[in-house]
Order: structure tokens, then C-alpha cells, then sequence
């Protein structure tokens, strides 16, 4: 079997380049999907962003995996509402307090992969903590694990020295990139 688990966490939907990171992580998962069932095996998902669960046991049915791309879809579209439809309070108060969903969401993927799954995190691993760390560690004793990093370039270095218009979707400010310290800290 071999499970994806997509992060669709609020800070996936940032970019800079073309499009948000939880779109191409989307793509990988898909992609992911379409390879294992040509390859003949089954494939099951996790999807996890700040206040939805949702859980897709392996599966070699054409007709779940379907039902799991709708669902990426509407978990997409509602993390959109959740990110850029509220004040920037309510958004703060909910990445508050589900600081470790994908802490949980790896726990409770240690009770679906069987021993040999095939698993595949896609993320920026922004959240990733010590209790994430500890329960991937207890996972990679019975499944191989491959870490997918989706980032973008802004998150690398800062652009070039200037002045820069930036927004949340709420609020709009500016972004100086013209100070060589903070140049250097942000790269560290």
C-alpha cells in the first residue's frame, strides 16, 4: 500500500511564482495517485489542514480515488474561505489551536500503515515539531517514508533590495528587503 499525506495547512496557500504551494502539492498527490494504481497497487491518503480531517484507506478502486481528488477540491476551496474569508483574528485564533494537526495527523497515521506502506508526505513542513518528529520516527520503523518539500522561492531569500507591496488577503503592508542584516538573518 502506499499512503499520501497532504498538508493543506494555511501557510501551503502562499506563493510568490506562479501559483500557491498547496497546488502543486495537490499535483504531487495526484500524480502520486495515478502511479501507484498504474503500478497495480493500492493507494490511500490523509489530508489534514486546520480544522478538517480527512482519511482515505488504501484503496486500488478508480472510482475512491476519484472521490479523493473531489475531496481535495472542496478541502481546498474551504481552506481558501478559512485563510482569506475572516479577519485576521478568527484566522490567528484557529492556527492557534490546532497547532498539532500534523503532529496528529501522523499519530493517527501509525494506526493505517501497515508494516511496508509505501508513505509520501507533501509538504512545506512549516508545523513540523517535536511531536511530529517523534511519531514520524516511530512510523519509519515499519514504512518507508519519502518527505516531499513544496516551497517558494521568496521563502529561500528575500527578493531583490526594495520596497514591496505584500497583503494577507486582509491587510496590506509593505515589505523592505533594502537592509543587508535583515537579508542575512532571513537566509539563516
Amino acid at each position: 500500500p502506499v499512503f499520501v499525506v497532504l498538508d493543506q495547512m494555511p501557510s501551503m496557500f502562499f506563493g510568490t511564482a506562479q501559483v500557491f504551494k498547496s497546488l502543486v502539492a495537490s499535483q504531487i498527490a495526484s500524480q502520486l495517485m495515478w502511479n501507484t494504481l498504474a503500478n497495480g497497487d493500492r493507494f490511500g491518503a490523509l489530508l489534514f489542514s486546520q480544522n478538517r480531517h480527512f482519511e482515505m484507506k488504501p484503496s486500488s478502486n478508480r472510482r475512491n480515488c476519484m472521490r479523493l481528488l473531489n475531496r481535495i477540491v472542496e478541502n481546498y476551496s474551504l481552506t481558501l474561505t478559512d485563510v482569506f474569508g475572516k479577519s485576521p483574528d478568527q484566522s490567528n485564533q484557529h492556527e492557534e489551536s490546532n497547532e498539532n494537526q500534523f503532529a496528529d495527523t501522523l499519530k493517527r497515521l501509525k494506526f493505517l500503515a501497515k508494516p511496508g506502506t509505501l508513505i509520501h508526505l507533501v509538504s512545506d513542513f512549516n508545523s513540523f515539531d517535536e511531536n511530529c518528529a517523534r511519531h514520524l520516527s516511530k512510523l519509519s520503523q515499519h514504512a518507508d517514508i519519502h518527505c516531499i518539500l513544496v516551497n517558494d522561492p521568496i521563502e529561500k531569500n528575500l527578493p531583490p533590495a526594495g520596497l514591496y507591496g505584500i497583503t494577507n488577503g486582509n491587510t496590506n503592508g509593505l515589505l523592505n528587503t533594502d537592509n543587508n542584516d535583515l537579508r542575512k538573518d532571513y537566509r539563516e
